[in-house]
């Protein structure tokens, strides 16, 4: 298995377990606090896929799947949260 992944989690110690778990199984994870740290590492990382909080310090996961699409709109990007609905 191989891959990048680019985890954006204001949560940092989920953030890096989930990037522990995803390096055990062979793929490259990098973290990002915030949108803007994840928009910073898009060109240089060039991430398979992108896995975001939606509540996100500054500006809101939705908003970061936005720029996104718009840097490159064949990343896709899987939108989680811990708050119900």
């Amino acid at each position: 298995m191989s891959g990048t992944i680019l985890i954006v989690d204001d949560e940092r110690t989920l953030a890096r377990a989930v990037k522990a778990f995803l390096q055990e199984s062979g793929y490259e994870a990098e973290v990002a606090g915030d949108a803007e740290q994840a928009l910073g590492l898009l060109e240089t990382l060039r991430p398979d896929v992108v896995f975001s909080d939606v509540r996100l310090p500054g500006m809101s996961g939705i908003e970061l799947l936005r720029r996104i699409r718009d840097f490159d709109s064949a990343i896709p990007v899987v939108i989680m949260t811990a708050y119900g609905t």
